[in-house]
């Protein structure tokens, strides 16, 4: 490999702060209902940056919450 050519280790310390990981959580409950919870975590610090909680998970809901994570065009 080149030395022109950036490894793969090196992109996350690179591009790391314009990365994040957006994911659907299934937890069941006492009551044996299902929740659904989104988590979106930055690579970057590894902290939460948003996360609800529903039992009825749409799209249209999903896209909101991911609008209102990254709010004024803070999206990475």
């Amino acid at each position: 490999m080149s030395s022109m050519n950036p490894t793969w280790q090196a992109f996350p310390k690179n591009d790391a702060k314009g990365i994040v990981s957006i994911d659907f959580l299934v937890v069941p409950t006492v009551r044996f209902k299902i929740l659904c919870v989104l988590l979106i975590l930055s690579l970057e610090r590894r902290h939460i940056l948003h996360f609800t909680l529903t039992e009825h998970p749409t799209a249209p809901g999903t896209a909101q919450q991911v609008a209102e994570a990254f709010p004024w065009d803070t999206a990475p």
